[in-house]
């Protein structure tokens, strides 16, 4: 009798470790799905940011670079990323990337492969901001397809697989190793992407109107359309940068993991909000304005911290792991001065961390400048100068973000309205040009009335300048005739 209930518990016992492993294991895969999803919305993000950024002719077409961006991106890490990155291999190449698992042939992880989805998605998206409302969209798709297919997943099989050669690092003794310290992609995402978005903006050249004088000396501000759209972004953006942070733990279930999220995303929160604190106050005291959209795009740096934001920031990530953690360089300081010796490690993992920083960079310019030289030979890579100068969105999407019929009453005197309403009823096969040129006359005449005193197209090069007085209201219950000239 005895012995049977043992056996009877035992045999409980058994069933409760693998039910509690199962458990283990589905709550840590809707952990890590449920940050993926809170990261994939980071594209809605980018999206909002940069249609806030770019002006309203190209609003529709830095949107849908973002929507081809997220489509392009599964394809391409679906067919040969994930392999590359996470695919077991053999020999010396290991080291180098990965040799099997391509189109998921032979592995279940889903719920890495959507999670690192999502990182590649993002590290090929922030290449749009550096090359808004100039891009041809077959470039857009080639260099998308680049980074989530071959760029991306050779860096995370060198830095965040087992066998990747910056992963390893080198002993230093024998008890004392480095290692590669990246714990949500500084180097692998953001300084990645943001070397890329260099090597493009440089291949590629400014935006017409970015330096009015020709000389490309005197820039000239080129402002965006929307704030508030910019500002929406800019929010969800942080949003989502606490579950990509926090999410990189890749479990929750683990003792001790529920801190390690909390306190990233602390952290997270903290880096931001100094970083915009210390932005704002400079930025004030240069400029004497509260700029928002600056704050905004200092906060993202410090989440990142992470050109402008994501180089920058990416690499002082990889550098600030090794000196202010807490086998940081700054604590080995603290210790030989307190009198507890000198350790070398701290020293060491900074040389690494420089060491694959300069890898990650080699190997971004290595495999894109190719790419976007090849783009600028056969004429693939910029669109012409008339339609960068009227707009990528009616020419290359045939919908205007803000159509002219939608302005309604009170303009419905304005030629240009009146000239395409006709067209659209009579021929629904509207000529883009026409389309086109009343949408840039639009632009004009709006302009003309929200700065009377004088405006200039930054996109003219300085050349054209609108100088119209608006003339004062009529009676009451009459349009204003300014804009039946």
């Amino acid at each position: 009798m005895d012995q049977n209930l043992t056996l009877q518990l035992l045999a409980l016992k058994e069933e409760f470790e693998d039910y509690k492993e199962y458990t283990s294991k589905n709550i840590d895969s809707f952990f890590l799905c449920t940050m993926a999803l809170i990261i994939f919305l980071m594209q809605c993000g980018f999206a909002f940011l940069e249609a806030g950024a770019v002006r309203s002719k190209n609003t529709t077409n830095i949107i849908f670079k973002n929507v081809l961006d997220s489509l392009f991106a599964l394809v391409c890490y679906w067919t040969c990323g994930w392999g590359l990155a996470y695919g077991p291999g053999e020999g010396f190449l290991e080291h180098l990337f990965g040799q099997s698992e391509f189109f998921l042939v032979g592995t279940n992880d889903y719920t890495k492969f959507f999670f690192q989805y999502v990182f590649a998605a993002t590290a090929a998206t922030i290449v749009a901001g550096a090359v808004a409302e100039r891009c041809e969209i077959v470039a857009y798709i080639v260099y998308c397809c680049s980074i989530s297919a071959v760029v991306y997943p050779i860096l995370t099989h060198w830095g965040w697989h087992e066998s990747g050669w910056m992963a390893q690092g080198f002993w230093i003794s024998d008890q004392e190793k480095t290692e590669y310290l990246d714990f949500a992609g500084s180097g692998v995402v953001h300084l990645c992407g943001g070397t890329i978005s260099f090597i493009a903006a440089y291949i590629m050249g400014p935006r017409i109107g970015r330096f009015p004088d020709d000389s490309g000396e005197v820039s000239g501000e080129i402002k965006g359309h929307s704030v508030p759209f910019a500002s929406l972004g800019g929010f969800i953006l942080m949003f989502g940068f606490l579950a990509f942070n926090g999410g990189s733990t890749g479990s929750i279930t683990a003792p001790g993991i529920g801190k390690i999220v909390s306190r990233a995303m602390v952290n997270t929160m903290l880096s931001g909000t100094m970083a915009a604190f210390t932005c704002l106050i400079v930025h004030y005291k240069m400029k004497g304005k509260l700029t928002l959209l600056f704050t905004i795009n200092a906060c993202l740096a410090g989440m990142v911290s992470a050109f402008a934001v994501h180089a920058g920031g990416g690499s002082w990530g990889l550098f600030a792991a090794c000196l202010v953690s807490h086998k940081g360089i700054c604590y080995a300081v603290s210790n030989a001065i307190t009198g507890h010796g000198w350790q070398w490690l701290p020293v060491a993992q900074l040389f690494w961390q420089i060491v694959c920083a300069f890898a990650i960079i080699t190997w971004s310019f290595a495999t894109m400048v190719p790419v976007f030289l090849l783009l600028k030979k056969y004429g693939k890579l910029r669109v012409p100068a008339e339609i960068e100068i009227k707009g990528l969105d009616i020419y290359k999407h045939g919908e205007a973000a803000y159509p002219l019929h939608a302005y309604g009453h009170g303009w419905d005197e304005f030629e240009p309205i009146r000239t395409t309403k006709k067209i659209s009823v009579l021929n629904p096969e509207i000529s883009l040009e026409q389309l086109a040129s009343a949408y840039d006359a639009m632009s004009h005449k709006k302009s003309v009335y929200h700065n009377p005193s004088g405006f200039e197209h930054p996109e003219l090069h300085g050349v054209a300048k609108y100088k119209k007085q608006v003339p004062k209201p009529t009676q009451s219950g009459k349009e204003n005739g300014a804009f039946n000239a």
